[in-house]
């Protein structure tokens, strides 16, 4: 996992991001703390790019892809910040070298293959169940449950909302043009099975709503970039999740834009872990809030059931009707109660952050932004909780004047001893 954040004021953008990077092998969890989620996009221009979760795009390492592109983007820049998160999906989407078609077909595969996967394992299920049953499940037997599960599934996934990236049409032709990885992989997820023509037909729609409408928790990445374009004189970032390339688009989805105007003077966004951010800004726990909200409206409901027992009213629609009054009631005074405790923690604790925020230097935001990811680190470290967040700190600020600015930076070498490295960190 990763903490990460950006500050915004009028003055400059500062990012910070921990070095932990963990890995699953097959002897458990590996986490290291070399690994790289801060990068500048470009040097020539006031641009910044964070990455959290995963640290590749499908086989391949995002720091490649990061430093590719940065060569590509020209000397005049991009108008605005929108522009260059447009320009850096259009290029992963067309770059062949970095992601080659077998490459694309295997993600493709992969992605197919984890619904599939779940089929089965309800499949056997179904089968092994009807065996201790039944001591016996003939083929008629295993083709009822086959046809029952298929459609389940297709149910499912039919109201699963549908990421932006593609249309469903779009989708269907796409997965129809590689119609021979749907083949590959029903022959080897569903091998010794007979599936009837219009449960294969289910099954590729199946895999099309998958792909629509499907992103991998564990494996995609979130992006950050954050600067200004160079007809932008405030700073912004956009954020959003990225999960593989299908065919030649790239699936994108929870974009979100992050923006100062007239009225908003500053913004504190974390990503990936945000519990101490969250603590420090708005002065309380946010899941104490959400445990006290919940443990409110079971409070509402029971002392409903409570008055209704003392009460003692015949069965019938009066007491149905008293019951309902009594519980929109409770419920109303719950909700009252709710938003006075959010004005009270907007007022009290996130207004007087926020004022002082709005104000702060470039030296200032980034020892902040610095502060809010260690404190994160620490709370990790002295906890029960597994230490998925580790220093050191990586932190730049980007401000319109000054450009992208290093503060703190690991290396995994001596600077000293390569000169050509600064050298060609000028180049770029």
């Amino acid at each position: 996992m990763t903490a990460e954040i950006a500050i915004l004021n009028k003055n400059a953008v500062a990012l910070a991001a921990d070095s932990a990077i963990t890995a699953s092998l097959i002897t458990g969890k590996k986490i290291s703390t070399s690994g790289n989620k801060l990068f500048a996009l470009s040097y020539r221009h006031p641009v910044g790019i964070m990455i959290y979760n995963n640290t590749l795009l499908m086989e391949m390492p995002w720091e490649n892809v990061i430093k590719t592109f940065r060569r590509t983007i020209p000397r005049k820049g991009f108008n605005t910040l929108e522009e260059y998160t447009d320009k850096l999906i259009a290029f992963i989407e067309s770059n062949r070298d970095l992601f080659p078609d077998e490459m694309r077909d295997r993600f493709a595969s992969s992605f197919i293959s984890a619904t599939f996967i779940n089929l089965r394992s309800e499949i056997d299920n179904k089968v092994k169940s009807q065996i201790e049953k039944l001591g016996k499940v003939d083929d008629k037997a295993i083709e009822s449950i086959v046809i029952s599960s298929i459609d389940g599934f297709a149910a499912q996934w039919e109201k699963a909302a549908a990421l932006p990236f593609l249309s469903i049409d779009q989708c269907r032709s796409v997965l129809q043009k590689k119609r021979f990885l749907f083949d590959q992989c029903v022959q080897n997820m569903f091998k010794n099975i007979p599936i009837p023509q219009d449960s294969l037909n289910k099954l590729f729609d199946i895999a099309v709503n998958n792909v629509l409408k499907a992103t991998r928790t564990d494996l995609n990445t979130g992006i950050v970039v954050a600067g200004y374009g160079e007809k932008e004189f405030l700073p912004s970032a956009i954020n959003f999740i990225v999960d593989g390339i299908v065919d030649v688009k790239l699936m994108v989805s929870a974009k979100q834009t992050y923006k100062l105007d007239n009225y908003l003077h500053n913004i504190i966004v974390p990503f990936a872990q945000r519990d101490m951010v969250e603590l420090f800004v708005r002065g309380v726990d946010t899941q104490y809030i959400n445990e006290q909200k919940t443990k409110l409206a079971k409070l509402v409901n029971d002392y409903t059931s409570k008055v209704m027992d003392v009460i003692n009213l015949p069965e019938g629609d009066a007491k149905a009707n008293f019951k309902n009054q009594i519980l929109n009631i409770g419920t109303t005074l719950q909700n009252e109660y709710n938003g006075s405790m959010e004005a009270y923690i907007q007022s009290q604790f996130v207004a007087s952050i926020s004022n002082v925020v709005s104000w702060l230097q470039k030296d200032q935001l980034a020892q902040l932004a610095e502060s809010l990811v260690t404190l994160t680190c620490q709370k990790r470290q002295f906890s029960t909780a597994e230490e998925t967040v580790k220093p050191p700190v990586d932190v730049a600020v980007i401000s319109k004047s000054d450009g992208f600015i290093w503060i703190q930076r690991k290396h995994y070498f001596k600077t000293e001893l390569n000169p050509q490295y600064l050298s060609l960190q000028h180049e770029s």
